[in-house]
């Protein structure tokens, strides 16, 4: 087998990977990360989708799949301290969801109109980029070579007023 021949195979794959991944990081035509919401999913639910976190944890805990490693913070007391109290919903409840995927999708390839986005530098990161909307609660950490490193799923604007602030 010649090596571009190798190489096509390898673009196929590739391909074939980011097309894969599409739905589950573009929000298109639902709420959260594969019906797991913010500040409607609970952790019960969150577990019997992904099965038990990786390792013990209270409130920001860690889950495996075959293809992603994923974060979420659950809500603690209503209005206490902290980021993950901020919230009028009951203890145990999804407050963020981080998923980190295998396969780097590049962010052109997820179709995304980036004009319903902000994009700004990671403050940690010389050369990369977060893309938030607000309005929807999702945002792509995306490296210095386009690829999306992680998508997070947070509260969305039309749940400010579950806000302790408000």
């Amino acid at each position: 087998m010649s090596y571009a021949l190798k190489g096509g195979r390898m673009r196929l794959t590739e391909i074939c990977l980011s097309l894969m991944l599409i739905p589950f990081f573009t929000p298109a035509a639902f709420d959260g990360w594969k019906g797991i919401v913010p500040l409607r999913s609970t952790r019960s639910e969150v577990e019997y989708q992904l099965g038990k976190p990786v390792a013990t944890c209270e409130y920001t805990c860690t889950y495996e799949t075959p293809n992603e490693r994923v974060s979420i913070v659950y809500s603690t007391d209503p209005c206490g301290l902290g980021d993950q109290n901020r919230w009028r919903v009951m203890t145990g409840t999804v407050v963020t969801v981080i998923v980190y995927p295998t396969e780097k999708p590049r962010l052109k390839d997820l179709r995304l109109n980036l004009r319903r986005f902000s994009k700004t530098k990671n403050p940690e990161l010389a050369g990369y980029w977060v893309y938030t909307n607000e309005r929807e609660g999702i945002s792509y950490e995306v490296s210095n070579t386009g690829r999306v490193l992680s998508v997070e799923w947070f509260p969305a604007s039309k749940d400010n007023s579950l806000n302790c602030k408000q």
